[in-house]
Formats: C-alpha cells, sequence, structure tokens
C-alpha cells in the first residue's frame, strides 16, 4: 500500500510477556481501582495466541478503560488492531480499516493511555529496518515497557493482516505463513515515546487456556510469526 498522506504508524507497541504466570499473586495490586493511567494492560498471553486461542476474552467497549494507544487482534484473529487517540480500528485483509464497535471482543490486546515521556528526531528515507536500529540504540531504558508512536508522512508503506480464522484454530506460525512483511520509508515524521514499568494483565480464565503448558519456551515460533 502506497501512501503520501499524513498517518499514524504504531510500531512494536509494547514488548508483551509470553507467560504472565505472576499476575495471581498479587490480586490487590492488580485491581482495576489501584491502577494508573500509566500502565500497560495485556490482554492474554502471547503463547496463549500461538497455542490457537483466539476466542474473545473482553470487549473492546471494555478494553477502552484501559488505554487508548496499543495494538492487539480480534475473536478468531481477524485481522490487526490499532488503537490511536482513543479511536479503535479493525485492519481486515483487504486492507480497510473499519472502527471498532464496543460489542466486539479481543483474544490479545496490548493498551496504555499515551502520554510522551520523550521525542526523538526521525531521519527521511529511513526505513523501518534501519528505524528499529535506531530506536534499540537509543533508548537505555531495556528492562521496562515502551509504547512508540511514530507520526508523519510516508513516501511508501507496506502493511500487513491476516484473514479470519474459523474453528477447529490453526496455530499462528500456520496463519501468519505466507504474510507479506512491514516495512516504510519515513518523509516527515515525528516519534514520541512512553515509557511505564508498570504492567496489569488480564488471563482469560477458561478451561481451555488453564490446561495449557505456559513453561514451554515458543521464541522460535514467535519469531517465525512476526517474520
Amino acid at each position: 500500500m502506497e501512501s503520501k498522506q499524513k498517518l499514524y504508524v504504531v510500531i512494536a507497541c509494547i514488548v508483551c510477556l509470553t507467560a504472565g504466570i505472576f499476575a495471581g499473586y498479587f490480586p490487590g495490586y492488580y485491581s482495576h481501582q489501584n491502577m494508573v493511567d500509566d500502565t500497560l494492560t495485556q490482554v492474554s498471553t502471547i503463547d496463549a495466541i500461538l497455542n490457537g486461542l483466539y476466542e474473545g476474552v473482553i470487549t473492546y467497549g471494555e478494553l477502552k478503560d484501559y488505554g487508548d494507544f496499543g495494538i492487539g487482534t480480534f475473536a478468531g484473529l481477524d485481522g490487526e488492531m490499532v488503537a490511536l487517540g482513543s479511536e479503535f480500528y479493525q485492519i481486515k485483509a483487504d486492507g480497510i480499516a473499519y472502527p471498532v464497535n464496543d460489542d466486539m471482543t479481543t483474544p490479545f490486546a496490548c493498551v496504555i493511555f499515551f502520554d510522551a515521556d520523550r521525542e526523538m528526531p526521525v531521519r527521511e528515507g529511513m526505513n523501518y529496518t534501519q528505524f528499529r536500529e535506531y530506536l534499540e540504540g537509543s533508548i537505555n531504558e531495556k528492562n521496562i515497557f515502551h509504547a512508540v508512536k511514530l507520526e508523519g508522512s510516508f513516501s511508501y508503506v507496506k502493511t500487513r493482516s491476516v484473514p479470519g480464522q474459523e474453528k477447529p484454530y490453526p496455530p499462528l506460525v500456520e496463519v501468519t505463513a505466507n504474510q507479506p512483511t512491514f516495512e516504510f520509508i519515513v518523509k516527515d515524521a515525528k516519534l514520541t515515546v512512553d515509557y511505564t514499568s508498570e504492567l496489569h494483565i488480564i488471563l482469560p480464565n477458561t478451561e481451555e487456556f488453564n490446561r495449557l503448558d505456559l513453561t514451554m519456551s515458543r521464541k522460535g515460533e514467535l519469531e517465525e510469526a512476526e517474520n
């Protein structure tokens, strides 16, 4: 998809957990009443998605209480979710961004109320690989979460999405096997980063999720699915 219009790009919005097994140890700390605006909320775990658990966990109406910026997906893995400035969009396999209804559900998402802690310059002509290297080399706070927003004009943008899946759901690596990779070329853009060390996890309380073995490392599968 080529574009010369002004747009927003959510880049690797948050580093997401693969298990989240500690969430249940501190129920008071993770209660909604104790949350603050600068808290990352994650719905489910990436391992659950890698195992093919694509059923919705909460509605988007509920998710909006936890953030206005982020990424995720939909029940049945029906497209990519992008949240920008309190507006939630469903990027379907046809490449069109559709408004999200509050009663739609998500099996996995990461959201935060975006409040920039840092602004960084971005060089014109930078591609996605160069951008990642620049970002990783410029951030000193390596062990906390980062929400990244790139706003501006791009001479070229290439995105990806997935079609909705039917039961029995295939593993994520099979769904994403033929996806195009994400790339772009910056024309004129502003980069802002929001740091947070606060984490809130919403885990599915279902029989299917509770049967999963989340102790196994699926790093290889994740890298294959993302690349």
